[in-house]
């Protein structure tokens, strides 16, 4: 099942790396979070606790759905 919504540009980062890259996606998803995060302490940003949560808990649900997709993937 696969809604051909897109996908947001943000999300799609790390994919594109991956692809044109050696790259694993964790690697280029850590890398493009921490370089997000430097950009916002660079501009001033206010970056909380749950800011540093919601990474770390995201990183390890995308990890969690991308292993149990894969299982189920016929290409």
């Amino acid at each position: 099942m696969a809604p051909d919504l897109g996908a947001a540009p943000y999300d799609a980062i790390a994919p594109i790396i991956t692809q044109r890259t050696k790259l694993s996606y964790r690697t280029a998803r850590i890398t493009q979070e921490v370089l997000f995060m430097v950009a916002a302490v660079m501009l001033l940003s206010h970056i909380g606790k749950r800011t540093y949560h919601t990474i770390y808990n995201a990183l390890q649900t995308t990890e969690t759905m991308r292993n149990n997709m894969s299982e189920y993937s016929t290409s």
